[in-house]
């Protein structure tokens, strides 16, 4: 266990599920920086391969202040990926729902998460969400709950509110009369719409001087003076598309595998920190938080191209046999198939031609002389 500092906060603004009040706890030192962020992870920072991922988090952060107008954060973040048993208020400083939230202290922000929020190749909606709340809080100051997560989940993920138009006007009506966060597609529906409608400088106008604690009837009254519509009738118009995230998907990148020679499909895997997609060294698996459960202390996605419809089998050959690969279709390839490799053991399923993001996890100083092959098994199924 390394050296921990004690840090104190004042919580004079607080972020996603943040519990008010003082909290004191101790931190992890800064294993990597990049132009914003720190990050805090409880290992030997000899280990640790995030530069790319801080870069990935960095050109997020200039692209979230420029689309709200604002400057980036003028104190750096603190990105803090601590594994937590049992959350509590002594051990974790959001509510203890939460596997993330952001917290603004006197010295500046803090990103807290838990590993298993950072696996699977990519950093998740939830450290997005965060982030935006990193630069908008600093910027803009607090206001109510449906304006600071609408705008957070609308900027910081990719989905859809399509499933909530028809319960929209009553649930939003709901949401504003709550004092604590409670359903976040409604708020991106309702702000992300007014952004797509009117611009960011209005929805700012609308959102100053709307404490946290404002009533529902104060937004509605602000929402009146600035947009000058009547709210039930707005909320009835805004009911009719539904808002998609602005947060492009990003389920499906990673470096091109070029498969070898004739069938069975093979490629070398190359792996090295600084290449642009290889990460991890964080002392947690990535694909389960326990490192004795999990190979995935290092990872890394590639694309690859699976050339005609057909049953496939799936196998990551690596040294000990502890490697984990996941092949998933990408947006424009038909189908959701998807097969996975464990321990060197093979799986099969249906894959329709097309392209697709191979996920690779790799144990600690395993990340060579790693291969895959898929190897054709028949033509798929009659309808």
């Amino acid at each position: 266990m390394r050296h921990m500092r004690r840090v104190s906060w004042a919580l004079a603004l607080v972020g996603c599920e943040v519990d008010e009040g003082g909290w004191e706890q101790a931190l992890p030192d800064i294993v990597a920086r990049s132009r914003y962020v720190d990050l805090r992870v409880d290992v030997e920072s000899s280990t640790v391969c995030m530069e790319d991922k801080l870069a990935e988090i960095d050109r997020f952060i200039e692209e979230t202040a420029a689309f709200l107008g604002v400057p980036v954060p003028a104190q750096r973040i603190g990105f803090v990926i601590a594994p937590v048993e049992g959350r509590t208020r002594e051990n974790w400083p959001c509510t203890e729902i939460a596997s993330s939230c952001y917290v603004q202290g006197t010295s500046g922000g803090f990103v807290f998460d838990e590993p298993s929020d950072v696996g699977m190749g990519k950093l998740t909606r939830a450290d997005y969400h965060e982030f935006v709340h990193a630069v908008d809080i600093p910027a803009n100051g607090r206001t109510h709950w449906v304006l600071e997560e609408g705008l957070a989940t609308y900027l910081g993920n990719d989905g859809s509110a399509e499933g909530i138009l028809g319960p929209f006007p009553a649930a939003l009506v709901e949401s504003l009369r709550m004092t604590s966060p409670t359903n976040y597609g409604v708020a991106m529906q309702f702000v992300g719409s007014l952004i797509e409608a009117h611009g960011m400088a209005r929805f700012d106008e609308f959102r100053r001087g709307l404490a946290p604690s404002a009533a529902a009837e104060e937004v509605i009254a602000a929402f009146e003076l600035v947009y000058g519509e009547d709210f039930d009738e707005a909320l009835a118009a805004l009911s009719t598309t539904a808002i998609r995230g602005r947060r492009a998907d990003v389920t499906c990148e990673g470096e091109a595998v070029l498969w070898s020679g004739e069938p069975p499909l093979r490629a070398n895997l190359t792996a090295a920190c600084g290449d642009g997609w290889f990460y991890g060294g964080l002392g947690f698996g990535l694909i389960n938080p326990s490192p004795d459960d999990s190979p995935g202390v290092y990872a890394k996605p590639y694309l690859v191209e699976v050339p005609e419809t057909a049953i496939y089998n799936l196998a990551i050959i690596a040294p000990d046999l502890r490697a984990f690969g996941r092949l998933r279709a990408c947006g424009d390839t038909p189908g959701d198939g998807s097969v996975v490799s464990y321990e060197g053991h093979g799986s099969s399923a249906v894959l329709e031609a097309g392209t697709y993001e191979l996920f690779v996890a790799f144990p600690e100083g395993a990340a060579t002389d790693v291969s895959v092959t898929l190897t054709y098994q028949g033509p798929p199924p009659s309808p």
